[in-house]
């Protein structure tokens, strides 16, 4: 009787206690979302999303089709503004849904004190902040490969509406980002582990074959339509596996390698008490949840690196799916630190090192497009051309000169580097008069191109002012010598 009382007052405890860490998840997503400047990509969501519905379509068939179902949402959202903080306020959204999943997750596999440990350590991660404060599909992906964990640990109780779930959603994670097929790979090779007299394999084949056949269309693409979105990743190293760490525990900023250590720590104590309860306890179900959670947690990351030294994939970003399983494993690790003083100092440590690693976060500046084009506008006069170094880092400059009201209404002339330097070299040969008096040159990230256009101008323009902006960024005013 007291038991049954006890547990009667233990439900609204524990769903205040939820509500306050969605609460305060969601205070830290909302916070400064609109004060930094989109980055290159976000900018890249914006033109996507803007294109006319026919250019939109062509576009995600010949190229994009990679993040076509946030797009596809991105689309029908962005009708109602495309400023900073509201574009992003769709990421924040799903980013908070996650909350109180991962919390259901991690009470199905240890108990609810890891639920509530897992909650509270996914809304103070850094990572998880920054991602859903980005306006691309990361913080989808999340939330998706989040449920599609839980409808498959809900496979042993729950029958065709759970499997169709399942099925739905696991769908929906790899149209909103590819790489969400090596996560469920991670689910789909965890049925290894079952034994017959828990649960049969059997009962997953069919929304495994479901989910196969919504996805075969992004697999054919993959393997067929594929247009080197991956070329500019960079050949791995080794060095690159314990970059992930720093990345997922702290978005690789302050403090990341003592809150990788302490993940790391109480992932491996999980990892240790789940094999020795299935030595114990070998027909456990809950043991098999944990092991589905371990495979989704390291699977794609073994694997992506392994594939890498073959074609280089390893991008971290697109390991962020693994970033809630790997918070559940390091609460249930946490529940089982004994003695409990010790377990609630290392439980306020990682809580205090995510404040501090949120904090460095906040301070750090997005790329400086938004100050560079008002500058650009505020300086640049009637016959001034911009040229962009490389190209397409135009799309950030034409899209906040439009938000930006220059003071003289002139609007910026644009020539590609193989025009400016066309004229120069005519210039050299003939001593044919140059086209441009003055022009102003957006360098991103030391571009080949930018180096080019200083070199072959060496004799012609002369440098009067140079400014730096955040994130590889420099704007530089160049006029003709002779003027």
């Amino acid at each position: 009787m007291i038991a049954h009382l006890r547990d009667k007052m233990e439900i609204p405890l524990n769903i205040a206690t939820l509500s306050a860490i969605v609460v305060i998840g969601g205070c830290l997503r909302v916070a400064h979302l609109g004060q930094k400047s989109y980055s290159w990509l976000e900018l890249c969501t914006v033109r996507i999303c803007g294109l006319p519905f026919s250019s939109f379509c062509a576009l995600l068939w010949q190229f994009e089709a990679n993040m076509s179902f946030y797009y596809l949402l991105v689309r029908l959202w962005i009708k109602f503004g495309d400023g900073e903080a509201w574009l992003r306020l769709l990421s924040v959204i799903f980013a908070i849904a996650s909350i109180p999943v991962i919390y259901a997750i991690g009470k199905r596999v240890s108990g609810n004190s890891t639920g509530l440990a897992a909650a509270l350590i996914l809304s103070v991660n850094a990572a998880h902040v920054a991602y859903a404060q980005e306006a691309r599909s990361y913080a989808l992906l999340m939330l998706l490969c989040l449920l599609s964990l839980l409808f498959f640990l809900r496979m042993a109780e729950f029958g065709a509406s759970n499997a169709f779930a399942y099925a739905l959603v696991s769908a929906l994670a790899v149209y909103a980002q590819f790489f969400a097929v090596f996560f469920l790979f991670a689910q789909w090779t965890s049925t290894y582990w079952l034994r017959r007299d828990v649960l049969s394999w059997k009962k997953f084949l069919s929304p495994i074959l479901l989910t196969a056949i919504f996805i075969a269309p992004a697999l054919s693409y993959m393997i067929f339509r594929h247009s080197g979105q991956l070329t500019w990743v960079r050949p791995t190293q080794l060095k690159d596996l314990s970059g992930s760490i720093y990345f997922l525990a702290a978005d690789s900023g302050r403090f990341h390698k003592a809150l990788a250590i302490l993940y790391l720590l109480c992932f491996a104590t999980a990892v240790r008490h789940v094999f020795l309860r299935w030595q114990l306890k070998p027909s456990s179900v809950q043991n098999w949840g944990t092991i589905v959670v371990i495979h989704c947690a390291v699977l794609p990351i073994v694997v992506t690196f392994s594939l890498s030294f073959w074609k280089p994939m390893f991008e971290m970003r697109y390991l962020l799916m693994c970033l809630p399983p790997l918070v559940v494993l390091v609460a249930q690790g946490l529940m089982e630190v004994r003695p409990a003083w010790l377990r609630l100092g290392v439980y306020a440590l990682i809580v205090g090192l995510s404040a501090g690693s949120l904090s460095w976060y906040y301070a750090q500046p997005n790329d400086g497009w938004r100050p560079l084009t008002a500058y650009l506008v505020q300086h640049a006069q009637a016959r001034d051309v911009i040229v962009i170094c490389p190209p397409i880092a135009d799309w950030p400059i034409q899209y906040y000169s439009a938000k930006t009201a220059s003071p003289n209404g002139q609007r910026l002339t644009y020539v590609s580097p193989d025009t400016l330097l066309k004229d120069v070299q005519s210039h050299q040969l003939s001593g044919k008069p140059l086209s441009n008096v003055s022009f102003w040159m957006v360098d991103w990230g030391d571009s080949p191109d930018a180096d080019n256009i200083q070199r072959e101008i060496l004799n012609e323009y002369t440098r009067l002012d140079q400014q730096q902006f955040p994130r590889s960024l420099t704007l530089t005013h160049y006029a003709n010598s002779g003027e």
